[in-house]
């Protein structure tokens, strides 16, 4: 309530890309069948899915970022 307007659209923006171009480059090293966010990168996931999707596209080989999913964990409040 405290920030500028626009100020944690800013962080977000700024993390879903990140978040992104960190799951391309992991799916071009490790060719995983799917990516499963929990925590705090779920909710940013969540926030920005259409700037992690674009960021995972450009980063991850087109095989990769067609055939691996990004998908949300189901534990909740039993991550840990």
């Amino acid at each position: 309530r405290q920030h500028p307007p626009g100020a944690v659209d800013l962080v977000l923006d700024r993390q879903a890309e990140a978040l992104g171009k960190a799951i391309g480059m992991l799916m071009n090293m490790l060719n995983p069948e799917a990516v499963v966010l929990t925590g705090f990168l779920r909710v940013i996931f969540e926030c920005r899915r259409s700037t992690v999707d674009a960021a995972v596209r450009r980063f991850a080989l087109e095989t990769h970022a067609t055939n691996c999913p990004v998908l949300l964990g189901t534990l909740g409040s039993d991550v840990l």
